[in-house]
């Protein structure tokens, strides 16, 4: 009887019995889905490979943390109950992982890639909630930011006025959907732009946006259309881009106005893609389009000197190859964010035929090439190759005519989890083209020591050394700060000498701020520089003060 009773419980505890039995590693209310950094690193999905996935629950972390002392302030609780939480849907719908399907851990990490792209998120993961004997529940953990943001400003400098006002709304209302509308008005010109765009529309991934800008000298109206290759493994893409643009150029080296003309821009594409996905861990991809590009040129002053209008309607054909290697890093480009480095040999190349029996203004073969290839040298270092070319070639006189070739190296050297050395070199060269198409020194991004339109031409190369810190100060829990030492190097030239300007490589050292949201918009960094240009002392400011928004450190 005995042996019976052991033998009918052996049969309740069978493998059905205990495939109910869940071990619990993470749960929506754990205080550990607040730091994305270091719970990720802490989960290896391969120990749950090919388990079927059960439930996949979405958890949407508010703004602000209330459960943290440090934000548990009367503002921070007040701003979390106006905003509007990202919607479940919205969530879902960027999901690639599927209930039923054995779980891969390379699919899950391209999914986290694909949440993380969304600038609405501070950060994106993908846990383990409960793992049973026969299959696995995920969370899906997002974390919100403030994504709207009023415009208003008004100055009086020189007896003259100037003022804005407006909005932008990155994820409106939850849903994904980015609206903005400003007015602004200067000296130099009034305008009003407003700007519409929708990703993951009709469970497809498709993606429209729309952009009206008016002003007094100019506009922009837009209207794009895409469905992308969203995965690695992705099959098709198609997509479409109408653009007509009328904006003036000013053709300037440092405080003089060498030119200036009006630019009138028409631009009609359209593309299918097709791929065999994802095999032997590279991706190729073909793409046949077919597109309309229209140039006009104008007088807007009795000097202006015009270039020749042109019109380029031509068959196209490319070819786009990518690895899919991925490094998850942090404090590279964003401050205590984890991002996505992609690793490996990337390249595209992209040729098409203008004639003029399809009303081209001549016959010209177009050409488009592009690569990178990114390596990791241990733990300490990360390297970046990149090498470009752009233009087209004229048969009826054999040139080459607004073409550009270009080679970018970058380099990081990780001293700790704060401090980097980062170097930068790039050169370019072009040939044939116009004036607003010339390279130039000085600014924000080349060369911050000197002005604006310091050197012009079309050749450059510049060469950065900087030493980033990364700090873990993080003020009211709203901004991260770090900083850079830094200097810069580089010299712009016309291979014609047509311009009259200084032939020194100029050279500049500077110190500054770097600032990033942790409660806004993750992809962008306030820099404040500080820089004092070392040669032409003469020619320029004793130092230069910048301010302005990037998309990296």
């Amino acid at each position: 009887m005995r042996g019976l009773m052991r033998w009918l419980l052996l049969l309740l505890v069978s493998p059905a019995a205990l495939a109910q039995e869940c071990r619990t590693l993470f749960s929506p209310e754990d205080r550990a889905l607040f730091r994305f950094v270091q719970t990720r690193a802490s989960v290896d999905f391969s120990e749950y490979a090919r388990l079927p996935v059960g439930e996949i629950r979405i958890v949407v972390l508010p703004v602000f943390d209330t459960d943290n002392p440090d934000e548990d302030l009367w503002l921070y609780r007040t701003a979390n109950r106006i905003h509007f939480r990202t919607h479940e849907g919205t969530v879902r719908r960027q999901l690639t992982l599927r209930t039923g399907e054995p779980l891969e851990p390379l699919s899950v990490e391209e999914n986290e890639r694909l949440l993380r792209e969304k600038t609405y998120f501070a950060d994106a993961m993908i846990l383990p909630g409960e793992v049973c004997a026969d299959h696995i529940n995920l969370l899906v953990v997002v974390r919100d930011v403030w994504t709207l943001t009023p415009i208003a400003s008004a100055s009086r400098q020189g007896g003259e006025d100037t003022a804005s006002a407006g909005f932008s709304y990155d994820n409106a209302f939850g849903s994904g959907q980015s609206i903005s509308v400003a007015w602004s008005t200067n000296p130099e010109r009034d305008s009003i732009a407003t700007w519409w765009s929708a990703t993951d529309l009709f469970r497809q991934h498709v993606s429209i946006t729309a952009a009206y800008i008016d002003s007094t000298d100019g506009d922009l109206r837009l209207v794009d259309v895409l469905k992308p290759f969203y995965q690695l493994d992705s099959r098709w893409s198609s997509g479409g881009v109408w653009r007509r643009q009328r904006q003036q150029q000013d053709i300037e080296l440092l405080d003089t106005l060498l030119n200036e003309y009006g630019h009138e821009t028409e631009f009609d594409q359209v593309f299918a893609g097709w791929s065999a996905g994802l095999r032997d861990d590279r991706v190729w991809r073909w793409r046949i389009g077919f597109t309309d590009h229209v140039e006009r040129f104008y007088a807007t002053d009795v000097a202006s000197v015009l270039p020749a209008d042109e019109r380029l309607v031509y068959p196209w054909l490319s070819l786009e190859s990518l690895s899919d290697q991925f490094w998850r890093a942090t404090n590279i480009s964003f401050s205590h964010r984890q991002e996505d480095i992609p690793l490996g040999l990337r390249w595209s190349a992209r040729v098409g035929v203008a004639d003029r029996a399809l009303e081209s203004s001549e016959d010209a073969v177009l050409f488009g090439l592009a690569s990178s290839y990114t390596v990791r040298g241990g733990d300490h270092h990360l390297t970046r190759i990149s090498l470009g070319t752009d233009g087209r070639w004229r048969q009826d006189d054999d040139e080459l005519v607004s073409s550009v070739a270009a080679f970018e190296a970058r380099y990081y050297y990780f001293i700790s989890r704060k401090d980097r050395w980062f170097a930068q070199l790039r050169a370019e060269a072009a040939r044939g083209i116009r004036q607003d198409q010339q390279f130039t020194s000085g600014g924000a991004d080349i060369l911050r020591g000197y002005p604006l339109y310091t050197q012009r031409g079309d050749r450059r190369w510049i060469m950065t050394v900087e030493r980033r810190h990364f700090t873990d100060w993080h003020p009211f829990n709203l901004i991260r700060i770090g900083g850079a030492m830094y200097m810069d190097a580089g010299r712009t030239w016309d291979s014609q000498d047509s311009i009259a300007q200084t032939s020194e490589t100029l050279v500049n050292a500077g110190i500054g701020l770097r600032f990033s949201s942790s409660k806004s918009r993750a992809d962008r960094v306030l820099h404040v520089d500080y820089a004092v240009p070392l040669v032409a002392r003469d020619q320029v400011d004793d130092y230069q003060i910048v301010i302005v928004g990037k998309l990296e450190f």
